[in-house]
């Protein structure tokens, strides 16, 4: 499991889908090896979303062939954005569709859920795009003269980021134990 934080804009390609990253962004890339996913089993990857203040609205969106965005809106405050592309790599050398959504949770707040394909010897799935956007106040305040983003909102957009990769990084650690449980059996 990797993790990327764009700096600059690229554009780039993964599983056949062609899609840019924005600075400020952040990829995500899971790629599984020499563990194979029999067409009886499942393979889903549960990602915890912890979204403060709560998601008051959500919207799923196909934005263009292969790429699918989910917005969650926190009224007027913040916009949480995924992009999913809609296949993944098998065995290193097929597109493979996949199957996702968002479930909204209790704990934590919204969950993306992303079904796979079976393989024999290999899985690449990239998450290309998850931002958190706050919405700029331009009005200046008594406790932010100059208006604008402060720096309690940054570091609040920051932990948000950070958790998505904590509950990412413990459902991958979950997949994998239960595979290798599975083989021993």
């Amino acid at each position: 499991m990797r993790y990327t934080l764009f700096a600059d804009h690229e554009d780039l390609r993964s599983a056949g889908v062609e899609y840019t990253a924005y600075p400020s962004t952040l990829g995500l890339e899971v790629i599984l090896t020499g563990w194979k996913l029999k067409p009886s089993h499942a393979l889903r990857l549960h990602l915890g979303l912890s979204i403060q203040p709560p998601v008051t609205s959500s919207a799923r969106n196909d934005i263009r062939p292969g790429i699918t965005a989910f917005m969650m809106q926190s009224s007027d405050v913040l916009t949480t954005s995924l992009h999913v592309l809609n296949f993944v790599v098998v065995d290193n050398l097929k597109n493979m569709p996949i199957g996702f959504s968002i479930r909204n949770t209790h704990t934590p707040s919204h969950e993306l859920v992303v079904a796979f394909p079976p393989f024999k010897e290999s899985l690449h799935f990239y998450l290309p795009h998850i931002s958190v956007v706050l919405h700029e106040d331009t009005r200046p305040t008594e406790n932010n003269p100059q208006g604008g983003i402060t720096e309690l909102e940054w570091w609040c957009a920051m932990v948000l980021m950070g958790s998505v990769g904590v509950l990412a990084s413990w459902a991958l650690w979950r997949i994998l134990r239960t595979g290798k449980q599975e083989k021993k059996d």
